[in-house]
């Protein structure tokens, strides 16, 4: 079934990734691009993330958390 109708996400790809521990909408938008054109579909995201976590509780062991890659990158630019 066809998630997100303007990038062509389907509820398999989101359950692919959720299992691989991207447990949040902005993640698979990043991932996808589900949900970052018109938004129509970000409220079935959330139902898709919600009911696979349900049926699944042992994902969140997989979630992927950690800084932003502009707070763990290296520092090149030592001019100041």
């Amino acid at each position: 079934m066809i998630i997100c109708s303007c990038k062509g996400v389907s509820d398999r790809t989101i359950h692919r990734l959720v299992r691989a521990g991207n447990i949040t909408v902005e993640a698979l938008g990043a991932l996808t691009g589900a949900g970052t054109d018109c938004g129509m579909c970000v409220n079935a995201l959330h139902t898709e993330i919600d009911a696979l976590l349900a049926k699944e509780p042992e994902l969140l062991a997989r979630v992927k958390v950690g800084l932003p890659a502009s707070l763990t990158s290296p520092v090149t630019d030592r001019s100041y």
